[in-house]
């Protein structure tokens, strides 16, 4: 998680109730993360509602 705020790599995120969403992580601890979104307000998502997340392809 680490490399892909240091990178600024652009994630998309499947939640548990199937709704994706993507942005960049900012700060993650045990509990949740922070995702900044363009054109969108920045969510603060608990990590219990993440199925997974998956890198967006460069380009």
């Amino acid at each position: 998680m680490r490399r892909l705020i240091d990178q600024g790599i652009r994630v998309t995120i499947k939640l548990s109730d199937n709704q994706e969403v993507s942005g960049l992580i900012e700060f993650y601890d045990q509990s949740f993360l922070r995702l900044t979104r363009d054109g969108g307000p920045n969510l603060f998502l608990y990590k219990h509602d993440i199925k997974y997340l998956y890198e967006e392809p460069a380009g």
